[in-house]
Protein backbone atom coordinates (compact mmCIF):
# COMPACT_ATOMS: atom_id res chain seq x y z
CA UNK A 1 0.00 0.00 0.00
CA UNK A 2 1.02 3.32 -0.59
CA UNK A 3 0.77 5.78 2.42
CA UNK A 4 -0.59 9.18 2.18
CA UNK A 5 -0.51 12.04 4.64
CA UNK A 6 -2.10 15.19 4.35
CA UNK A 7 0.61 17.95 3.56
CA UNK A 8 0.68 19.72 6.92
CA UNK A 9 3.31 22.68 7.69
CA UNK A 10 4.72 21.76 10.87
CA UNK A 11 4.75 25.76 11.60
CA UNK A 12 1.01 25.63 10.93
CA UNK A 13 0.28 22.54 13.39
CA UNK A 14 2.35 24.81 16.10
CA UNK A 15 0.09 27.86 15.20
CA UNK A 16 -3.13 25.28 15.76
CA UNK A 17 -1.91 23.94 19.16
CA UNK A 18 -1.36 26.96 20.77
CA UNK A 19 -4.20 28.42 19.66
CA UNK A 20 -6.38 25.83 20.72
CA UNK A 21 -5.02 24.83 23.47
CA UNK A 22 -4.17 20.86 22.79
CA UNK A 23 -0.94 19.10 22.10
CA UNK A 24 1.08 19.15 18.72
CA UNK A 25 0.02 15.35 18.20
CA UNK A 26 -3.76 16.13 18.66
CA UNK A 27 -3.19 19.00 16.12
CA UNK A 28 -1.56 17.11 13.69
CA UNK A 29 -4.89 14.81 13.64
CA UNK A 30 -7.13 17.36 13.32
CA UNK A 31 -5.84 19.07 11.10
CA UNK A 32 -5.38 15.94 8.91
CA UNK A 33 -9.28 15.91 8.95
CA UNK A 34 -9.86 19.29 7.92
CA UNK A 35 -11.06 20.62 11.29
CA UNK A 36 -9.50 24.21 12.19
CA UNK A 37 -11.62 26.31 14.11
CA UNK A 38 -13.07 26.20 16.99
CA UNK A 39 -16.43 26.18 15.98
CA UNK A 40 -15.66 22.98 13.92
CA UNK A 41 -13.96 21.26 17.19
CA UNK A 42 -17.13 22.25 19.45
CA UNK A 43 -19.32 20.63 16.37
CA UNK A 44 -17.22 17.93 15.83
CA UNK A 45 -16.73 17.14 19.39
CA UNK A 46 -20.27 17.99 20.43
CA UNK A 47 -22.51 16.34 18.17
CA UNK A 48 -24.94 15.74 21.06
CA UNK A 49 -25.24 19.46 20.95
CA UNK A 50 -25.15 20.65 17.29
CA UNK A 51 -28.21 22.23 15.40
CA UNK A 52 -29.07 21.04 12.53
CA UNK A 53 -29.73 22.36 9.17
CA UNK A 54 -33.15 23.38 8.63
CA UNK A 55 -35.09 20.99 6.78
CA UNK A 56 -36.87 23.21 4.62
CA UNK A 57 -33.90 23.77 2.60
CA UNK A 58 -34.43 21.09 0.29
CA UNK A 59 -36.04 21.92 -2.65
CA UNK A 60 -39.98 20.27 -2.79
CA UNK A 61 -40.09 20.34 0.77
CA UNK A 62 -42.67 22.50 1.77
CA UNK A 63 -45.24 21.55 -0.93
CA UNK A 64 -44.26 17.54 0.14
CA UNK A 65 -45.32 17.98 3.91
CA UNK A 66 -48.39 20.34 3.06
CA UNK A 67 -49.73 17.40 0.48
CA UNK A 68 -49.02 14.93 3.03
CA UNK A 69 -51.20 16.91 5.86
CA UNK A 70 -53.87 17.77 3.20
CA UNK A 71 -54.37 14.18 2.35
CA UNK A 72 -54.36 13.58 6.22
CA UNK A 73 -56.88 15.58 7.29
CA UNK A 74 -58.86 14.23 3.85
CA UNK A 75 -58.67 10.69 5.26
CA UNK A 76 -57.31 9.52 2.30
CA UNK A 77 -54.93 6.84 2.03
CA UNK A 78 -50.98 6.77 1.88
CA UNK A 79 -48.48 4.31 0.96
CA UNK A 80 -44.69 4.40 2.35
CA UNK A 81 -43.02 2.82 -0.95
CA UNK A 82 -39.22 1.56 0.17
CA UNK A 83 -36.44 0.11 -0.76
CA UNK A 84 -35.13 -4.48 0.65
CA UNK A 85 -31.49 -2.77 1.91
CA UNK A 86 -31.12 -1.43 5.11
CA UNK A 87 -30.98 2.22 3.96
CA UNK A 88 -34.90 1.29 2.66
CA UNK A 89 -36.22 -0.72 5.24
CA UNK A 90 -35.19 1.98 7.86
CA UNK A 91 -36.55 4.97 5.76
CA UNK A 92 -39.70 3.00 5.41
CA UNK A 93 -40.24 2.30 9.07
CA UNK A 94 -39.69 5.56 10.08
CA UNK A 95 -42.28 7.69 7.55
CA UNK A 96 -44.65 4.46 8.76
CA UNK A 97 -44.12 4.76 12.64
CA UNK A 98 -44.24 8.66 12.30
CA UNK A 99 -47.44 9.37 9.93
CA UNK A 100 -49.12 6.50 11.57
CA UNK A 101 -49.71 8.81 14.49
CA UNK A 102 -51.78 11.04 12.87
CA UNK A 103 -53.26 8.51 10.31
CA UNK A 104 -55.12 5.07 10.55
CA UNK A 105 -54.77 4.93 6.54
CA UNK A 106 -50.80 4.64 6.34
CA UNK A 107 -49.67 1.15 5.06
CA UNK A 108 -46.04 0.13 3.68
CA UNK A 109 -44.65 -1.26 0.00
CA UNK A 110 -41.42 -3.60 -0.87
CA UNK A 111 -40.90 -4.38 -3.61
CA UNK A 112 -40.07 -8.40 -4.40
CA UNK A 113 -36.28 -7.40 -5.19
CA UNK A 114 -36.45 -10.74 -7.45
CA UNK A 115 -40.00 -10.21 -9.62
CA UNK A 116 -39.57 -6.60 -9.33
CA UNK A 117 -36.60 -5.63 -9.02
CA UNK A 118 -35.06 -2.09 -7.24
CA UNK A 119 -37.45 0.93 -6.86
CA UNK A 120 -41.00 2.33 -8.03
CA UNK A 121 -42.88 -0.58 -9.83
CA UNK A 122 -45.93 -1.45 -11.97
CA UNK A 123 -46.37 -4.25 -9.65
CA UNK A 124 -46.48 -2.14 -6.75
CA UNK A 125 -48.81 0.60 -7.95
CA UNK A 126 -50.93 -1.82 -9.33
CA UNK A 127 -51.26 -2.90 -5.54
CA UNK A 128 -51.81 0.57 -4.48
CA UNK A 129 -54.62 1.41 -7.14
CA UNK A 130 -56.65 -1.73 -5.62
CA UNK A 131 -56.31 -1.17 -2.59
CA UNK A 132 -57.29 3.17 -2.84
CA UNK A 133 -54.08 4.13 -2.25
CA UNK A 134 -54.01 8.65 -3.39
CA UNK A 135 -50.61 8.94 -2.65
CA UNK A 136 -47.44 7.25 -2.72
CA UNK A 137 -44.04 8.49 -1.00
CA UNK A 138 -41.12 6.89 -1.97
CA UNK A 139 -38.38 6.51 0.07
CA UNK A 140 -34.92 5.80 -1.03
CA UNK A 141 -35.82 5.23 -4.40
CA UNK A 142 -38.06 7.07 -7.04
CA UNK A 143 -35.45 9.41 -8.78
CA UNK A 144 -35.00 6.75 -11.83
CA UNK A 145 -38.90 5.98 -12.28
CA UNK A 146 -39.91 8.20 -14.68
CA UNK A 147 -42.33 5.89 -16.73
CA UNK A 148 -43.68 3.96 -13.21
CA UNK A 149 -44.80 7.57 -11.92
CA UNK A 150 -46.23 8.04 -15.22
CA UNK A 151 -48.08 4.86 -15.03
CA UNK A 152 -49.15 5.80 -11.33
CA UNK A 153 -50.84 9.32 -12.15
CA UNK A 154 -52.42 7.26 -15.44
CA UNK A 155 -53.98 5.76 -12.08
CA UNK A 156 -55.11 8.66 -10.70
CA UNK A 157 -52.18 8.22 -7.72
CA UNK A 158 -49.88 11.32 -6.84
CA UNK A 159 -46.10 10.75 -5.77
CA UNK A 160 -43.79 12.54 -3.58
CA UNK A 161 -40.32 11.15 -4.05
CA UNK A 162 -37.89 11.54 -1.34
CA UNK A 163 -34.33 9.52 -2.57
CA UNK A 164 -30.47 10.26 -2.27
CA UNK A 165 -29.68 8.70 -5.37
CA UNK A 166 -27.93 10.86 -8.09
CA UNK A 167 -30.44 12.13 -10.38
CA UNK A 168 -30.61 11.76 -14.05
CA UNK A 169 -30.70 14.89 -16.40
CA UNK A 170 -34.89 13.60 -16.97
CA UNK A 171 -36.48 13.93 -13.79
CA UNK A 172 -40.52 12.05 -12.99
CA UNK A 173 -42.94 13.89 -13.14
CA UNK A 174 -44.22 13.87 -9.68
CA UNK A 175 -45.84 15.86 -7.31
CA UNK A 176 -42.83 17.01 -5.55
CA UNK A 177 -39.35 15.50 -5.23
CA UNK A 178 -37.14 15.75 -2.41
CA UNK A 179 -33.65 14.66 -3.01
CA UNK A 180 -30.40 16.65 -1.74
CA UNK A 181 -28.37 15.85 -4.80
CA UNK A 182 -31.29 18.00 -7.31
CA UNK A 183 -29.86 20.52 -9.16
CA UNK A 184 -30.94 23.98 -7.67
CA UNK A 185 -31.47 22.32 -4.15
CA UNK A 186 -30.10 24.89 -1.51
CA UNK A 187 -30.16 21.94 1.51
CA UNK A 188 -26.13 22.34 3.32
CA UNK A 189 -25.80 18.34 3.24
CA UNK A 190 -25.27 16.90 -0.15
CA UNK A 191 -24.62 12.96 1.60
CA UNK A 192 -27.74 12.55 3.11
CA UNK A 193 -28.33 8.75 3.22
CA UNK A 194 -32.19 7.79 2.05
CA UNK A 195 -33.36 7.67 5.69
CA UNK A 196 -31.49 10.52 6.87
CA UNK A 197 -33.87 12.88 3.64
CA UNK A 198 -36.80 10.76 5.57
CA UNK A 199 -35.86 12.06 8.66
CA UNK A 200 -35.54 15.44 7.26
CA UNK A 201 -39.37 15.50 5.86
CA UNK A 202 -41.19 14.37 9.50
CA UNK A 203 -38.70 16.72 10.88
CA UNK A 204 -40.27 20.00 8.72
CA UNK A 205 -43.71 18.39 8.87
CA UNK A 206 -43.43 18.86 12.95
CA UNK A 207 -41.85 22.43 12.52
CA UNK A 208 -44.61 23.08 9.79
CA UNK A 209 -47.36 21.84 11.92
CA UNK A 210 -46.06 22.76 15.78
CA UNK A 211 -45.67 18.84 16.54
CA UNK A 212 -43.07 18.28 18.83
CA UNK A 213 -39.52 17.51 17.39
CA UNK A 214 -39.29 14.70 20.02
CA UNK A 215 -42.35 13.23 17.68
CA UNK A 216 -39.83 12.77 14.58
CA UNK A 217 -36.50 12.31 17.53
CA UNK A 218 -37.53 9.37 19.05
CA UNK A 219 -37.15 7.22 15.58
CA UNK A 220 -33.38 8.45 14.97
CA UNK A 221 -32.28 4.93 15.89
CA UNK A 222 -33.66 4.28 12.27
CA UNK A 223 -31.01 6.92 10.92
CA UNK A 224 -28.01 5.89 12.54
CA UNK A 225 -29.18 1.68 10.97
CA UNK A 226 -30.04 3.40 7.51
CA UNK A 227 -26.88 6.33 7.63
CA UNK A 228 -24.37 3.45 8.70
CA UNK A 229 -25.53 0.55 6.47
CA UNK A 230 -25.74 2.65 3.64
CA UNK A 231 -21.74 4.02 3.58
CA UNK A 232 -22.27 7.72 3.37
CA UNK A 233 -19.89 9.87 4.14
CA UNK A 234 -20.18 10.23 7.87
CA UNK A 235 -18.98 14.09 8.27
CA UNK A 236 -21.39 16.75 9.37
CA UNK A 237 -24.93 16.66 9.93
CA UNK A 238 -24.93 12.35 9.25
CA UNK A 239 -22.47 12.18 12.01
CA UNK A 240 -24.79 14.36 14.52
CA UNK A 241 -27.88 11.94 13.55
CA UNK A 242 -25.93 8.56 13.71
CA UNK A 243 -24.93 9.15 17.44
CA UNK A 244 -27.96 10.59 18.08
CA UNK A 245 -29.24 7.29 17.51
CA UNK A 246 -26.42 5.15 18.56
CA UNK A 247 -27.25 7.39 21.74
CA UNK A 248 -30.46 5.75 21.89
CA UNK A 249 -29.61 2.40 21.29
CA UNK A 250 -27.30 2.46 23.92
CA UNK A 251 -30.02 3.90 26.27
CA UNK A 252 -32.26 1.21 25.42
CA UNK A 253 -34.61 4.35 23.33
CA UNK A 254 -35.72 1.63 20.87
CA UNK A 255 -38.22 -0.39 19.58
CA UNK A 256 -38.89 -4.22 20.38
CA UNK A 257 -37.30 -5.87 17.10
CA UNK A 258 -34.57 -3.68 17.26
CA UNK A 259 -33.67 -4.94 20.56
CA UNK A 260 -34.81 -8.61 19.58
CA UNK A 261 -32.56 -8.66 16.84
CA UNK A 262 -29.37 -6.79 19.14
CA UNK A 263 -30.04 -10.04 21.32
CA UNK A 264 -29.67 -12.06 18.80
CA UNK A 265 -26.51 -10.63 17.40
CA UNK A 266 -25.55 -11.43 21.15
CA UNK A 267 -24.68 -7.79 21.81
CA UNK A 268 -25.95 -5.98 24.65
CA UNK A 269 -27.94 -2.24 23.63
CA UNK A 270 -25.07 -0.53 25.58
CA UNK A 271 -22.47 -2.28 23.58
CA UNK A 272 -23.59 -0.76 19.83
CA UNK A 273 -21.35 1.52 17.59
CA UNK A 274 -21.28 1.81 13.56
CA UNK A 275 -18.63 -0.97 13.26
CA UNK A 276 -21.54 -3.79 15.17
CA UNK A 277 -24.38 -2.07 12.89
CA UNK A 278 -23.07 -2.44 9.51
CA UNK A 279 -21.07 -6.17 10.65
CA UNK A 280 -23.66 -7.93 12.53
CA UNK A 281 -27.40 -5.88 12.76
CA UNK A 282 -27.04 -4.46 8.91
CA UNK A 283 -26.73 -8.05 7.30
CA UNK A 284 -29.55 -9.57 9.29
CA UNK A 285 -31.91 -6.81 8.06
CA UNK A 286 -30.38 -7.38 4.98
CA UNK A 287 -31.20 -10.82 4.46
CA UNK A 288 -35.00 -10.70 4.29
CA UNK A 289 -34.74 -8.41 1.14
CA UNK A 290 -31.80 -10.77 -0.23
CA UNK A 291 -33.44 -13.99 0.06
CA UNK A 292 -37.18 -13.87 0.45
CA UNK A 293 -39.28 -10.24 1.24
CA UNK A 294 -38.32 -7.39 3.29
CA UNK A 295 -41.23 -7.27 4.36
CA UNK A 296 -40.06 -9.36 7.66
CA UNK A 297 -37.45 -6.86 8.66
CA UNK A 298 -39.96 -3.61 8.35
CA UNK A 299 -42.46 -5.97 10.30
CA UNK A 300 -39.75 -6.63 13.04
CA UNK A 301 -38.48 -3.14 13.07
CA UNK A 302 -42.51 -1.31 13.51
CA UNK A 303 -43.97 -4.31 16.26
CA UNK A 304 -44.77 -3.47 20.02
CA UNK A 305 -45.19 -7.00 20.00
CA UNK A 306 -42.14 -9.04 22.04
CA UNK A 307 -43.11 -12.69 20.85
CA UNK A 308 -43.54 -11.59 17.11
CA UNK A 309 -40.10 -9.56 17.62
CA UNK A 310 -38.23 -12.31 18.54
CA UNK A 311 -39.51 -14.89 16.62
CA UNK A 312 -38.61 -12.54 13.79
CA UNK A 313 -35.20 -11.40 14.75
CA UNK A 314 -34.76 -15.53 14.76
CA UNK A 315 -35.87 -15.52 10.93
CA UNK A 316 -33.66 -13.40 10.01
CA UNK A 317 -30.57 -14.79 11.72
CA UNK A 318 -31.45 -18.04 10.00
CA UNK A 319 -31.95 -16.04 6.85
CA UNK A 320 -28.48 -14.64 7.27
CA UNK A 321 -26.77 -17.97 7.81
CA UNK A 322 -28.26 -19.30 4.76
CA UNK A 323 -27.05 -15.79 3.28
CA UNK A 324 -23.54 -16.46 4.17
CA UNK A 325 -23.89 -20.20 2.42
CA UNK A 326 -25.08 -18.46 -0.71
CA UNK A 327 -22.60 -15.31 -0.63
CA UNK A 328 -19.53 -17.82 -0.42
CA UNK A 329 -20.82 -20.09 -3.67
CA UNK A 330 -21.14 -16.99 -5.75
CA UNK A 331 -18.04 -15.77 -4.48
CA UNK A 332 -16.28 -18.66 -5.29
CA UNK A 333 -17.09 -18.77 -8.54
CA UNK A 334 -16.62 -15.22 -9.47
CA UNK A 335 -13.10 -15.71 -8.39
CA UNK A 336 -13.05 -18.41 -10.75
CA UNK A 337 -14.66 -16.96 -13.81
CA UNK A 338 -12.37 -14.01 -13.42
CA UNK A 339 -9.29 -16.24 -13.99
CA UNK A 340 -10.48 -18.07 -16.57
CA UNK A 341 -12.04 -14.60 -18.27
CA UNK A 342 -8.50 -12.33 -17.45
CA UNK A 343 -6.05 -15.21 -16.23
CA UNK A 344 -3.30 -12.89 -14.84
CA UNK A 345 -4.19 -9.65 -16.89
CA UNK A 346 -7.13 -8.41 -14.77
CA UNK A 347 -8.07 -5.12 -16.24
CA UNK A 348 -9.27 -2.01 -14.75
CA UNK A 349 -12.87 -2.74 -14.46
CA UNK A 350 -14.36 -6.38 -14.07
CA UNK A 351 -17.30 -7.01 -15.71
CA UNK A 352 -18.62 -11.01 -14.99
CA UNK A 353 -22.32 -12.63 -15.26
CA UNK A 354 -23.99 -15.90 -14.32
CA UNK A 355 -27.19 -17.30 -14.67
CA UNK A 356 -26.70 -19.20 -11.99
CA UNK A 357 -25.82 -16.29 -9.45
CA UNK A 358 -28.45 -15.41 -6.86
CA UNK A 359 -29.55 -11.58 -7.38
CA UNK A 360 -29.53 -11.33 -3.84
CA UNK A 361 -25.92 -11.37 -3.21
CA UNK A 362 -24.33 -10.05 -6.11
CA UNK A 363 -23.68 -6.62 -4.34
CA UNK A 364 -22.03 -8.32 -1.21
CA UNK A 365 -19.52 -10.02 -3.31
CA UNK A 366 -18.91 -7.27 -5.77
CA UNK A 367 -17.95 -5.64 -2.82
CA UNK A 368 -14.89 -8.47 -1.95
CA UNK A 369 -14.25 -8.58 -5.89
CA UNK A 370 -13.72 -5.18 -5.37
CA UNK A 371 -11.02 -5.75 -1.63
CA UNK A 372 -9.33 -8.78 -3.21
CA UNK A 373 -8.66 -7.04 -7.02
CA UNK A 374 -8.71 -3.19 -5.64
CA UNK A 375 -10.71 -2.63 -9.55
CA UNK A 376 -14.10 -1.43 -10.12
CA UNK A 377 -16.53 -4.17 -11.25
CA UNK A 378 -20.55 -5.47 -11.26
CA UNK A 379 -21.61 -9.07 -10.81
CA UNK A 380 -24.82 -9.25 -13.13
CA UNK A 381 -27.31 -12.17 -12.40
CA UNK A 382 -29.16 -13.47 -15.67
CA UNK A 383 -33.22 -15.01 -15.06
CA UNK A 384 -34.86 -15.36 -18.16
CA UNK A 385 -32.67 -13.06 -20.41
CA UNK A 386 -32.83 -10.15 -18.03
CA UNK A 387 -29.72 -9.15 -15.91
CA UNK A 388 -29.65 -7.68 -12.69
CA UNK A 389 -26.40 -6.43 -11.47
CA UNK A 390 -24.71 -4.51 -8.56
CA UNK A 391 -21.31 -2.80 -8.49
CA UNK A 392 -18.72 -1.40 -6.49
CA UNK A 393 -15.98 1.07 -6.85
CA UNK A 394 -12.81 2.55 -5.83
CA UNK A 395 -11.65 5.62 -4.64
CA UNK A 396 -10.84 7.31 -8.19
CA UNK A 397 -14.50 5.94 -10.38
CA UNK A 398 -17.46 7.32 -10.63
CA UNK A 399 -19.37 4.32 -11.02
CA UNK A 400 -23.05 6.05 -11.41
CA UNK A 401 -21.30 7.91 -14.55
CA UNK A 402 -19.41 5.07 -15.91
CA UNK A 403 -23.34 3.65 -16.75
CA UNK A 404 -24.76 7.04 -17.70
CA UNK A 405 -21.95 6.65 -20.53
CA UNK A 406 -23.02 3.09 -21.27
CA UNK A 407 -26.64 3.51 -20.62
CA UNK A 408 -27.70 2.89 -24.33
CA UNK A 409 -27.01 -0.64 -23.44
CA UNK A 410 -28.96 -0.50 -20.02
CA UNK A 411 -32.96 -1.35 -19.06
CA UNK A 412 -31.80 1.37 -16.38
CA UNK A 413 -29.60 2.26 -13.34
CA UNK A 414 -28.74 3.99 -10.30
CA UNK A 415 -26.76 4.74 -7.77
CA UNK A 416 -24.23 6.50 -6.05
CA UNK A 417 -20.37 7.17 -6.77
CA UNK A 418 -18.90 4.58 -5.10
CA UNK A 419 -21.73 1.64 -5.86
CA UNK A 420 -24.26 1.30 -8.48
CA UNK A 421 -26.87 -1.12 -9.96
CA UNK A 422 -28.11 -1.96 -12.91
CA UNK A 423 -30.77 -4.08 -15.24
CA UNK A 424 -29.98 -5.28 -18.99
CA UNK A 425 -30.58 -7.87 -21.55
CA UNK A 426 -28.60 -10.76 -22.10
CA UNK A 427 -28.12 -9.82 -25.77
CA UNK A 428 -26.68 -6.81 -24.88
CA UNK A 429 -24.21 -8.08 -22.23
CA UNK A 430 -21.26 -7.61 -24.86
CA UNK A 431 -21.33 -4.31 -26.05
CA UNK A 432 -21.73 -3.16 -22.60
CA UNK A 433 -19.12 -4.94 -21.57
CA UNK A 434 -16.83 -3.25 -24.16
CA UNK A 435 -18.52 0.24 -23.87
CA UNK A 436 -17.88 0.30 -20.04
CA UNK A 437 -14.26 -0.90 -20.32
CA UNK A 438 -13.26 1.67 -22.86
CA UNK A 439 -14.85 4.38 -20.31
CA UNK A 440 -12.73 2.64 -17.65
CA UNK A 441 -9.25 2.80 -19.50
CA UNK A 442 -10.03 6.61 -20.49
CA UNK A 443 -10.71 7.73 -17.04
CA UNK A 444 -8.56 5.44 -14.22
CA UNK A 445 -4.72 5.83 -13.95
CA UNK A 446 -2.53 3.34 -12.98
CA UNK A 447 -2.12 4.93 -9.80
CA UNK A 448 -5.58 5.01 -9.10
CA UNK A 449 -4.91 0.90 -8.89
CA UNK A 450 -2.52 1.45 -6.50
CA UNK A 451 -4.27 0.65 -2.65
CA UNK A 452 -3.50 3.68 -0.16
CA UNK A 453 -3.55 3.86 3.39
CA UNK A 454 -4.26 7.51 4.46
CA UNK A 455 -1.97 8.18 7.75
CA UNK A 456 -3.64 10.87 10.59
CA UNK A 457 -0.04 11.81 11.99
CA UNK A 458 3.02 10.10 12.85
CA UNK A 459 3.44 8.96 16.75
CA UNK A 460 6.07 8.25 19.13
CA UNK A 461 5.50 5.09 21.70
CA UNK A 462 5.39 7.73 24.04
CA UNK A 463 2.55 9.09 22.39
CA UNK A 464 0.08 5.80 22.62
CA UNK A 465 -1.70 6.28 25.73
CA UNK A 466 -4.93 6.45 27.63
CA UNK A 467 -5.32 10.30 26.69
CA UNK A 468 -5.02 9.18 23.27
CA UNK A 469 -7.67 6.56 23.34
CA UNK A 470 -10.05 9.15 25.23
CA UNK A 471 -9.13 11.91 22.26
CA UNK A 472 -10.12 9.27 19.64
CA UNK A 473 -13.16 7.73 21.16
CA UNK A 474 -14.37 11.08 21.15
CA UNK A 475 -14.14 11.24 17.28
CA UNK A 476 -16.89 8.45 17.16
CA UNK A 477 -18.75 7.53 15.43
CA UNK A 478 -16.50 6.57 12.53
CA UNK A 479 -17.33 5.47 8.75
CA UNK A 480 -16.20 6.91 5.30
CA UNK A 481 -14.89 10.95 5.72
CA UNK A 482 -14.26 9.74 9.31
CA UNK A 483 -12.67 6.69 9.52
CA UNK A 484 -10.83 5.70 13.03
CA UNK A 485 -7.51 7.48 12.85
CA UNK A 486 -4.38 5.71 11.31
CA UNK A 487 -1.33 6.37 13.01
CA UNK A 488 2.31 5.37 11.53
CA UNK A 489 5.80 5.07 13.61
CA UNK A 490 9.21 5.03 11.79
CA UNK A 491 12.02 3.19 12.27
CA UNK A 492 11.12 1.06 15.10
CA UNK A 493 12.33 -2.47 16.34
CA UNK A 494 10.43 -5.49 16.70
CA UNK A 495 10.60 -7.96 19.55
CA UNK A 496 9.26 -11.40 20.65
CA UNK A 497 7.81 -11.97 16.78
CA UNK A 498 5.30 -15.19 16.54
CA UNK A 499 2.75 -16.45 14.59
CA UNK A 500 -0.59 -17.65 15.78
CA UNK A 501 -3.27 -19.96 14.60
CA UNK A 502 -1.04 -20.25 11.48
CA UNK A 503 -2.10 -16.78 9.86
CA UNK A 504 -1.93 -14.16 12.18
CA UNK A 505 1.06 -11.88 13.56
CA UNK A 506 1.80 -10.90 16.81
CA UNK A 507 5.23 -8.46 18.28
CA UNK A 508 6.10 -5.97 20.62
CA UNK A 509 7.13 -2.53 19.59
CA UNK A 510 9.35 -0.49 22.94
CA UNK A 511 11.49 2.20 23.44
CA UNK A 512 13.34 2.59 27.03
CA UNK A 513 10.29 3.30 29.15
CA UNK A 514 7.24 1.78 27.19
CA UNK A 515 6.65 -1.26 25.09
CA UNK A 516 3.33 -1.83 23.41
CA UNK A 517 1.64 -5.06 21.95
CA UNK A 518 1.12 -5.58 18.11
CA UNK A 519 -1.43 -7.58 16.42
CA UNK A 520 -1.66 -7.96 12.54
CA UNK A 521 -4.49 -9.96 11.26
CA UNK A 522 -4.29 -12.39 8.47
CA UNK A 523 -0.59 -10.89 8.08
CA UNK A 524 1.67 -13.85 9.20
CA UNK A 525 3.71 -13.71 5.32
CA UNK A 526 5.15 -10.18 6.85
CA UNK A 527 6.97 -12.13 10.13
CA UNK A 528 10.21 -12.57 7.92
CA UNK A 529 10.30 -8.42 8.12
CA UNK A 530 9.39 -8.86 12.18
CA UNK A 531 11.32 -11.90 13.16
CA UNK A 532 14.30 -9.74 14.32
CA UNK A 533 15.25 -7.16 16.53
CA UNK A 534 18.21 -6.35 14.03
CA UNK A 535 15.05 -5.33 11.53
CA UNK A 536 14.16 -2.04 11.64
CA UNK A 537 10.69 -1.16 10.02
CA UNK A 538 7.53 1.22 9.37
CA UNK A 539 4.22 0.34 10.79
CA UNK A 540 0.87 2.25 10.21
CA UNK A 541 -1.61 1.14 12.85
CA UNK A 542 -4.80 1.71 14.93
CA UNK A 543 -5.26 2.26 18.54
CA UNK A 544 -7.40 -0.07 20.57
CA UNK A 545 -8.11 -1.83 24.05
CA UNK A 546 -7.00 -5.74 24.11
CA UNK A 547 -9.34 -7.47 27.36
CA UNK A 548 -8.09 -10.85 27.91
CA UNK A 549 -8.28 -12.52 31.35
CA UNK A 550 -10.17 -9.22 32.68
CA UNK A 551 -6.60 -7.43 32.18
CA UNK A 552 -7.29 -4.34 29.49
CA UNK A 553 -4.04 -3.10 27.80
CA UNK A 554 -3.74 -1.20 24.77
CA UNK A 555 -2.90 -3.08 21.59
CA UNK A 556 -1.78 -1.82 18.03
CA UNK A 557 -3.57 -2.97 15.15
CA UNK A 558 -1.36 -3.30 12.32
CA UNK A 559 -2.08 -2.45 8.85
CA UNK A 560 0.61 -2.31 7.38
CA UNK A 561 4.59 -3.24 7.57
CA UNK A 562 7.35 -1.73 5.72
CA UNK A 563 11.16 -2.25 5.81
CA UNK A 564 12.76 1.23 6.97
CA UNK A 565 15.15 2.90 4.19
CA UNK A 566 18.26 4.17 5.79
CA UNK A 567 18.20 7.07 2.89
CA UNK A 568 14.77 7.74 3.17
CA UNK A 569 11.42 6.18 3.48
CA UNK A 570 9.68 6.15 0.57
CA UNK A 571 6.27 5.59 1.10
Amino acid sequence: MKWKFKNLQPENILEHSKKLKTSYFFSNILLSRDIETVEEIERFFHPADTKLYDPFLLLDMDKSVKKIHSLINSEKKLLIFGDYDVDGVTSTSLLYQFFSKFSKNISYYIPNRETEGYGLSKIGIDYASENNISLIITCDCGISSVDEIDYATSKNIETIVTDHHQPDNVLPNAYSIVNPKRKNDKSLNKDLAGVGVAYKLISAYCQKYDIPQKEADEFLYFVALGTSADIVKMRDENRVLTFRGVQQINESNIGVGLAELIKVCNFKNEDINVTKIVFNIAPRLNASGRLMSADNSVNLLITDDVRFAREEADTLNELNIKRRSIQDEVLESALFQIQEKYGNEIPKIIILSSDKWHPGVVGIVSSKIKEEYYRPNFLISFRDGLGKGSGRSIRKFNLYDSLANSKKYLEGFGGHFFAAGLGIKKENINNFDLSISKYANENITNDDLEKSLFIDAEARIEDINSTLLKFVEKMRPYGPGNMRPVFCMIKVRPYKARILKDKHLKFIVKSDKYSLNCIGWSMADKFEMVMSPDNEIDIAFVVEINEWNNVKNIQLVIKDIKKWRENGNEN
